[in-house]
């Protein structure tokens, strides 16, 4: 307690310290059932919007009360390791911080309370801290802040100035103006900035207690970041939840509204995607820099061939009663074949192999993807079928508009060149028809299985009726007039107007368009989807 004393007296001073002292007791109060109350009704409000928060929690206090830990995650709540008690690590060294650390895991563990990632307590680190986030092998790390020119301090009182630069010396952030705030990797994990300022500041040391002033100053933050196509990650503390609710929902409803749409998502979900798009741009950044320096075409793949390789296994393991060995030999310099031996939780192994069509950089960088995204979800999931779904749906998400067409004929056109086989062997040749149509859909996700659509909808419905046009009008592909707006269609592809269809169960028709595919795509020279 003296050290957390202390502590508070060099950043706060006497007189804040005893405010700081009356306000903790005000808010926390004797009872824990009063906090929890209070993270009841964060999570209340995001419900409203159907999102997912990350609460940092401490590991000896959860430990106390494991149960609404379980609560939390129950909800819809992603937890993080906030250190084992609520002290500066950053006073502690290297063997010290170690030792808290796994103190911390441990309880965690012993609770069955799942985590990936950690913030310290105040956002106080060093580089001793992030070697111990790397030894521990957390998923993410979220401590670097950065700080956005918000607050106009000119017409401030003195207390409000003092406590706004007490702020500033205590969080050593890094000015956003100087700094790009998205996710980067550090020592083996994903480090996601945290944006100042945030409710701490403005109430506990400038003493600003005007939720307009909140709002406006978090909405500032937010259409700065959305401008730059950048990150906002927004500290807050569950115990002033009655104080800015009113500001939080305006933030949510305002970034609900903006267009193009915001992806708002647990500090996990962000480093999940993260990781495989830091890797694919450092290896496009490499074949870049290649380019840049006018080396020949074979220096360059080779360039690209030993950055390929260094993601496949160094080494494979020993297995009592089995024996691993590998051969790796692409058809060209570079491609889209893949293998990874990945450990798994409980002394189990997973082996993967994997092809992406076409034999190019390109195919390389979706290989690279798929290999981080099956690693990712191997570690929350074990089952094949599970870590493959939902390596599917993140990689669906990040592969360019008109993929899915590309491979669509590929596969038509591998049908093609084998039709005499198949009539041999089966008697018919296959044929495939298929409907586009783009839209949201309602999903569900029940424990560990991956999200299931669960309400079908009209999106689903005009698709269906597209595929029924297609087979009445002997076309192989169909794609809505809105769909087709937003689509990059490779070379090749052409598209062709069939008229405003009048398709059952829609009330207004439908503009629709059969894709038709040139010598060149209907020949398989498309990349690899899943």
């Amino acid at each position: 307690m003296n050290n957390v004393v202390k502590f508070v007296l060099g950043h706060r001073g006497p007189s804040n310290l005893v405010k700081r002292s009356v306000q903790i007791a005000t808010r926390f109060g004797h009872n824990p059932e009063r906090m929890g109350g209070r993270f009841e009704r964060f999570m209340d409000i995001l419900d409203e919007f159907g999102i997912r928060p990350t609460f940092p929690i401490t590991a000896l206090p959860m430990s106390r009360n494991p149960k609404f830990a379980h609560r939390l995650i129950d909800r819809g709540a992603e937890l993080a390791v906030h250190a084992w008690s609520h002290i500066d690590l950053s006073a502690l060294d290297l063997a010290g911080q170690r030792e808290h650390m796994g103190r911390a895991v441990e309880l965690f563990r012993g609770c069955s309370v799942p985590f990936t990632g950690f913030r310290a307590p105040y956002l106080h680190w060093n580089e001793d801290t992030m070697r111990v986030v790397s030894e521990f092998q957390f998923r993410y790390d979220s401590n670097q802040t950065v700080w956005w020119d918000v607050i106009d301090a000119s017409n401030m009182d003195a207390a409000a100035k003092e406590g706004l630069a007490r702020g500033m010396a205590f969080y050593r952030p890094i000015p956003a103006s100087e700094f790009r705030v998205l996710p980067f990797r550090r020592d083996g994990f994903i480090e996601i900035p945290v944006s100042l300022p945030d409710d701490e500041i403005p109430l506990d040391r400038m003493y600003i207690h005007d939720v307009n002033y909140l709002a406006g100053m978090w909405r500032r933050i937010f259409d700065l970041s959305y401008a730059r196509g950048e990150l906002m990650t927004l500290q807050l503390h569950p115990e002033r939840i009655d104080f800015f609710a009113d500001a939080l929902r305006g933030l949510l409803s305002h970034a609900r509204a903006c267009e193009p749409k915001v992806w708002i998502a647990t500090l996990d979900e962000i480093a999940g995607l993260a990781a495989p798009a830091i890797r694919v741009a450092r290896l496009a950044h490499r074949i870049d820099l290649a380019e840049r320096a006018h080396q020949t075409t074979a220096e360059e793949l080779r360039v690209a061939e030993i950055i390929q390789r260094s993601l496949l296994p160094e080494s494979l393991p020993n297995i009592s009663g089995w024996q691993l060995d590998a051969w790796y030999k692409p058809a060209r310099v570079v491609g889209g074949d893949l293998y990874d031996i990945i450990p798994l939780p409980g002394d189990l192994l997973a082996i993967v192999l994997g092809d992406a069509s076409d034999k190019s950089v390109p195919a390389a960088l979706v290989m690279a993807t798929v290999r981080t995204l099956i690693r990712a979800a191997a570690q929350r999931v074990v089952l094949p079928g599970q870590v493959l779904a939902r390596a599917n749906d993140d990689l669906c998400a990040q592969i360019p508009p008109g993929m899915f067409v590309t491979c669509f004929f590929a596969i038509r056109a591998a049908v093609t060149r084998h039709a005499g086989r198949y009539e041999r062997e089966f008697g018919v040749v296959p044929r495939f028809r298929g409907g586009l149509h783009g839209g949201s859909v309602t999903g569900g996700e029940l424990g560990d299985l991956r999200q299931q659509i669960v309400f079908v909808g009209d999106i689903l419905n005009t698709a269906a009726r597209l595929e029924e046009y297609a087979k009445r009008a002997d076309l192989d592909l169909v794609v809505s007039g809105a769909l087709l707006q937003r689509l990059a269609l490779p070379a090749g592809v052409e598209a062709t107007r069939c008229g405003e269809l009048a398709l059952r169960g829609k009330e207004a028709p439908v503009a629709a368009y059969g894709l038709t595919a040139g010598a060149k795509s209907a020949t398989g020279g498309g990349h690899a989807v899943s």
